[in-house]
């Protein structure tokens, strides 16, 4: 009696779990929702052919920002990585030392002019000294030449007198000799006409060796005269050439002390250091003993001349320096348009264009870990043609696309939502078989259609149902491929496989499922039912 007590109660048991369960599958029945599919439309438009790559971002342009000749320690300089505009001041030294300079060099300079007046007024006095001496020894000269001219003029009359009456003694002496002769007169008065021409005979000699010795002493005089009149002129040359130097000497030293002072000047004005350009300011490092490692330099350093102070990168002209294959080279030109996209920011787009193709090919660097034995490259350089000079920075990796070509007529759609041919059949058949198949599933990173397929295979909404169709295909990118034929712009289209419950026209009846606002019963009276109240049936 216990033991059927046992079994009835058992049995109450099995029918209460028989209904919950049958509860159960109706209640999931009348909650289920068709499976969602992804969609996409058909659109008309331009398809890019491109050709995909990344490279590193480059500044187009650079200036170096120096100090100049100033030795000084630094007052205020920006920030490292700010963005500056040209003009502005980027640093300022300390301007006490050159000040003080400045004042020193200011007053050797106003001293070294006022030496320059008194050197010149000083020489001028020479000069006219050495003048004055040079007229004095002409006119001693002409003195000099005068007297002795007039000298030999006395002596040479005195010749000329002293022949005369030596001729006129002689021609006494002829008559008192010839009277004498005659016995006219005395003899003693022949011989005195005699004693007397010789006497005169000898003052004519006399005469002319005073007129020789007077012209020596004239010849004599002249070329002292002229010695000195050559020494006046070599003491006036020496004097101007020692006033030249003097004056030269004067002003050399006005201009030396000049040039130090616009030195200092120019100093003062280097002390003030503003960029040349507008870009970011990338402060140069110096090593902190404090913290064992480099920091940029800040106020109170020391700088010295022709030191690197920082340097201005133009980040508004950017440049894309990247390596295309030998397989991908001939696709690429000067000039062709291109799009870049910074991994800074994903999801901007900018323009570019090819600004120079390498005609050389170069293997790849050596630590590039997937570097190929044999394998060449290209080196391309593109040009950012949208200034983003807040976004872009030096040594950022940025994708690129070259668009290779541009089609204008067909429709294009994702490349994910066209399926090879003869899936649709397939879609049918796996329809009515008992276990769906899933090997035609594409998702977005799955295998694409083959790249030689003309046709394919699209599924068309219509109605809460995908109808396949086959469709013209033709060229592609990376994301679309253009339809030249069995689509219309506009038209909704799966972008995955549907199920295939929802591929065709709706089926007569469904296992499992609500029809006609009732439960099919055949279910309920499935073996194994009472099995799917347990926890791990609820988690499929």
């Amino acid at each position: 009696m216990r033991t059927l007590k046992r079994v009835l109660f058992l049995l109450l048991l099995v029918s209460i779990g028989y209904q919950a369960n049958a509860y159960y599958q109706y209640r999931k029945a009348a909650m289920a929702v068709p499976p969602r599919v992804k969609t996409v439309k058909a659109k008309a438009g331009e398809l890019r052919i491109t050709l995909a790559g990344s490279g590193t971002l480059q500044a187009l342009q650079s200036k170096v920002v120096t100090v100049r000749e100033v030795q000084a320690q630094i007052v205020h300089i920006v920030e490292d990585g700010e963005m500056v505009k040209a003009g502005q001041e980027v640093c300022q030294l300390d301007t006490a030392t050159i000040i003080k300079d400045l004042r020193d060099h200011k007053e050797a300079y106003d001293t070294a002019v006022a030496t320059v007046s008194k050197t010149e007024a000083d020489v001028l006095l020479n000069v006219n000294n050495a003048v004055t001496k040079a007229k004095k020894a002409n006119q001693d000269r002409e003195i000099l030449l005068t007297t002795n001219k007039a000298t030999t003029d006395q002596v040479r009359s005195q010749v000329d007198f002293n022949q005369s009456e030596a001729e006129q003694a002689k021609r006494q002496y002829d008559r008192q000799s010839s009277l004498a002769h005659d016995q006219l007169v005395p003899v003693h008065e022949a011989e005195i006409a005699d004693l007397n021409r010789q006497g005169k005979q000898l003052n004519v000699v006399t005469a002319t060796k005073q007129l020789d010795v007077q012209r020596q002493t004239e010849k004599i005089g002249t070329s002292q005269a002229d010695m000195l009149i050559e020494d006046a002129r070599f003491t006036e040359e020496a004097a101007r050439n020692k006033a030249r130097q003097q004056v030269a000497n004067a002003r050399f030293n006005a201009a030396q002390a000049q040039r130090a002072l616009e030195l200092s000047q120019l100093q003062l004005q280097w002390c003030t250091i503003k960029t040349p350009i507008s870009g970011l300011a990338v402060v140069a490092r110096d090593y902190d003993p404090a913290i064992g490692t480099q920091r940029p330099l800040r106020a109170g350093d020391q700088m010295f001349p022709s030191r690197r102070l920082m340097e201005i990168i133009d980040t508004a002209r950017m440049i894309v320096e990247a390596d295309v294959g030998e397989i991908d080279i001939g696709h690429v030109r000067e000039g062709q348009a291109a799009r870049i996209f910074p991994r800074a920011e994903p999801g901007t787009a900018l323009r570019a264009q090819v600004k120079n193709v390498s005609e050389v090919a170069q293997a790849p660097p050596t630590w590039r870990s997937n570097r190929i034995p044999g394998k060449k490259i290209f080196r391309v350089i593109l040009t950012v043609l949208d200034a983003r000079p807040e976004l872009l920075r030096p040594g950022m990796t940025a994708d690129f696309e070259v668009v290779e070509e541009a089609i204008n007529r067909g429709v294009q759609v994702p490349i994910q939502a066209v399926f090879p041919r003869g899936d649709g059949q397939q879609h049918l058949a796996d329809r009515d078989s008992p276990s769906p198949v899933r090997k035609g599933h594409h998702r977005p990173d799955s295998a694409r259609a083959e790249s030689g397929t003309s046709e394919g295979i699209v599924f068309l909404r219509k109605d809460g149902r995908y109808w396949p169709k086959t469709v013209k295909l033709g060229k592609r990118n990376d994301n679309d491929v253009l339809v030249l034929a069995g689509l219309k712009p506009g038209q909704v289209l799966a972008e995955e496989r549907p199920p295939a419950s929802l591929i065709g026209p709706a089926p007569s009846g469904r296992r499992g499922t609500m029809a006609s606002g009732r439960v099919d019963r055949a279910a309920e009276s499935r073996p194994g039912s009472l099995l799917s109240l347990l926890p791990w049936r609820f988690s499929r």
